[in-house]
């Protein structure tokens, strides 16, 4: 099959940074003011080290707000941004900017009824040009339609609302961890404001799946591949981490 599959080489700056694959989806979930541009911007910033890893940002929001006026200001033609879902073009009428790695972002697109457009790029947008990642930011995971919440390899989280809102993503995800566990380490990672809760859902590396923020990592497992005791999972505090 070699002979006839392209082998695809990605450039993805600041890697070890903020572990997120080029150009594996992303869905970002907290309520208003809860920080989803910060997160955006923040993710923008790692991601230009080194070789970086977009060569444009489209972003598609209801109303413009001043971080994305600042970063169009700096980002100039490097930056395209549509108050209105109808201004982005289907996917297959998608023609700008194909030479290069893109990042398009949806922000507050969960109450479109029609969300056709959408899901489209998520089935596709991956293979389109050089190359195309997604970024869905919600005010709501169970808002989210169910299509794109099981099209993303990597969940945010910078609030919730319930315990029992927990209990849901245990059971959509599949995480491989008991629910007084994950309810632990969540509650811990967002127990500051602007921290957030990362999910990598496809990573089979239990002690590399859950994070606070980027690269703080949750041991959960033992060297053996046993699960460690409620009590003795490593959690954060400020920049420093303790034991419980």
């Amino acid at each position: 099959m070699k002979k006839y599959t392209k082998d695809r080489k990605f450039q993805m700056g600041g890697i070890d940074s903020h572990q997120i694959v080029f150009p594996k989806h992303v869905l970002c979930c907290s309520g208003t003011g809860g920080g989803k541009s910060n997160w955006l911007l923040n993710y923008l910033n790692l991601s230009s080290d080194g070789t970086g890893t977009f060569g444009h940002v489209t972003i598609v929001c209801k109303t413009m707000e001043p971080l994305y006026e600042m970063l169009q200001e700096q980002g100039k033609d490097g930056v395209t941004i549509h108050t209105s879902l109808h201004k982005l073009p289907p996917l297959k009428e998608f023609k700008e900017h194909l030479e290069c790695q893109q990042l398009i972002v949806f922000d507050d697109c969960v109450a479109e009824k029609d969300q056709s457009k959408i899901e489209e790029y998520f089935l596709r947008a991956r293979k389109h040009g050089a190359g195309i990642q997604l970024v869905y930011l919600s005010q709501s995971y169970f808002k989210t339609p169910i299509f794109i919440r099981n099209n993303v390899t990597y969940a945010i989280f910078l609030q919730l609302s319930s315990d029992a809102d927990l209990g849901r993503i245990l059971t959509n995800y599949n995480v491989g961890i008991d629910k007084p566990v994950f309810k632990k380490i969540f509650k811990n990672a967002v127990s500051q404001k602007l921290c957030s809760f990362k999910i990598d859902i496809s990573n089979s590396d239990l002690n590399k799946k859950f994070s606070r923020n980027w690269t703080d990592f949750y041991e959960i497992v033992d060297r053996e591949g046993e699960p460690l005791d409620e009590n003795r999972i490593e959690i954060y505090r400020n920049s420093g981490i303790i034991k419980k």
